[in-house]
């Protein structure tokens, strides 16, 4: 997967936009979701090699990171892709 990560600030709220696509061309994003342990947030997408009427392999999500979350972990080897500056 190739990713990109904008964090943005609204209403005191850190928000995070992640947006990438499959390694695969041939595959398409079926599911987003997140899991929360402890003080990190890990982000799954799950993809399917079979292809259905608009989807694609590129997504975009938003996740508002709540107070007390450290970490983004991305897939099931929990790739870190963002970690809260000590100046948030």
């Amino acid at each position: 997967m190739n990713l990109k990560v904008e964090e943005s600030f609204a209403g005191g709220k850190t928000v995070l936009k992640v947006s990438g696509l499959c390694a695969d061309s041939a595959s398409c994003v079926r599911k987003i979701y997140e899991e929360r342990q402890a003080d990190v947030i890990c982000m799954k997408v799950d993809v399917s090699p079979f292809h259905e009427k608009g989807a694609s392999g590129r997504f975009e999500y938003s996740i508002e990171i709540p107070d007390g979350v450290l970490s983004l972990v991305f897939g099931k080897n929990k790739y870190e892709i963002w970690r809260r500056s000590s100046f948030s």
